[in-house]
């Protein structure tokens, strides 16, 4: 899969006409997903139309209203993706909708095609006599997924999982394409498949709850339930040359040892805002991070640390997503 920009848990949308069904998928989903459901589908149409904002993509373009590939160099505040995190709403953000396709007042496909545009995923739940009818929505873009009533919840969980990421993945193509294409930006690793992998794999790994890009070049602010920070921070052969640089050349001594961990690319110097590049040289030791070599299009060096003291990240501004579901 692609990389995102950026993700965070958001809200999942079930509309069935059977109230009871909806309260057992809420006691099953609920441990996962935060869940808003509704019985009749006017209204859930009027909600969505009514509350799907602007994607979080949109913030941080200069010129979103183009949309033509061939006119996607436009201009990206990569500061206002990690802005987000200060979102207290962005928990709030409709991605996915479950539709079930039998209801007596409204199928379940008119709904669908009452928010074709929006771009909230849709999973739609059929029984039997309907795979025919589900398969032709899907193949018409109406759908993204179609389940069997009645399955088992655990799959339906991990297909609204899927879906949510790839609604940030979708959502942050033209932001990924613009950082990689327009020659005004270093050269990136957002979008070398080698880098992709490593990063899927790190996310995999880790488990973290939300994420945010935090330059060009492919560096990552990772939150867990409790907003502790991890950073992942990368660089590539001509970022690790300039960290060297600056640090040579700055006023006040740097360390030998220092110095030569720099140019020989076993540690890299990394600043998360201008005022830390701008502080004492003399403080720059906790700035530097131990180096591990990525090799694909290009050579990539990343380092990894989870000190949450370290960098000018305003915790006590961050709603957490734990947090948040104990205010619900």
């Amino acid at each position: 899969m692609n990389i995102a920009c950026c993700y965070f848990p958001t809200q999942t949308i079930l509309l069935d006409d059977n109230s009871r069904f909806l309260e057992t998928m809420n006691v099953s989903l609920g441990k996962e997903n935060v869940i808003k459901s509704f019985t009749n589908p006017d209204e859930v149409i009027n909600y969505l139309t009514k509350n799907t904002n602007e994607p979080f993509t949109r913030r941080c373009l200069h010129r979103p209203e183009e949309q033509q590939i061939n006119h996607r160099i436009i201009d990206v505040e990569v500061d206002a993706i990690v802005k987000e995190v200060y979102n207290p709403k962005r928990f709030m953000e409709n991605t996915v909708i479950v539709i079930d396709y039998a209801m007596p007042s409204m199928h379940g496909l008119d709904v669908c095609q009452a928010l074709r545009h929006l771009p909230i995923k849709k999973i739609m739940l059929t029984g039997e006599a309907d795979d025919k009818i589900a398969v032709q929505a899907f193949n018409q873009g109406l759908i993204h997924k179609f389940m069997r009533k009645g399955g088992p919840s655990a799959l339906i969980a991990s297909t609204i999982l899927e879906l949510q990421k790839k609604y940030f993945v979708d959502q942050s193509t033209i932001v990924i394409d613009s950082l990689t294409r327009n020659m005004d930006y270093p050269p990136s690793c957002l979008d070398d498949p080698i880098f992709m992998q490593f990063f899927n794999d790190f996310c995999d790994k880790q488990q973290y709850t939300e994420f945010y890009l935090l330059d060009p070049m492919g560096s990552f602010l990772f939150l867990d339930e409790h907003a502790n920070p991890t950073f992942l921070m990368v660089k590539d052969e001509d970022g690790m040359q300039e960290g060297f640089e600056m640090a040579d050349l700055s006023d006040t001594p740097i360390s030998k040892d220092l110095l030569i961990s720099l140019q020989n690319k076993e540690k890299l110097l990394y600043f998360f805002d201008k005022a830390e590049q701008k502080s004492d040289p003399k403080t720059w030791g906790q700035y530097v991070h131990v180096a591990k070599k990525l090799t694909g299009k290009d050579n990539y060096y990343y380092a990894i640390t989870s000190d949450p003291n370290l960098y000018n990240i305003q915790r006590d501004k961050i709603l957490s997503y734990g947090d948040y579901l104990r205010s619900l």
